[in-house]
């Protein structure tokens, strides 16, 4: 699932919801900034392992830094 701000374009001020895999058990969230450049927990732009954020068994998953 894609939620994305109005208005914006690529991948600009959006969240992305991803379905299970072999590495996240119960899916992973991705966060991105106005620039389209996925982020970390502390709201900056990281790597692939920092920006894919586990989703927990309930569904829930921790909000980066100012979001």
């Amino acid at each position: 699932m894609v939620w994305q701000k109005p208005g914006s374009t690529g991948n600009a001020d959006m969240l992305r919801v991803m379905n299970p895999t072999g590495q996240y058990q119960y899916g992973y969230v991705r966060f991105y900034n106005k620039h389209g450049q996925p982020i970390a927990l502390d709201g900056k732009p990281g790597s692939k392992a920092t920006t894919h954020i586990p989703m927990k068994p309930d569904g829930t998953y921790p909000l980066p830094a100012g979001w």
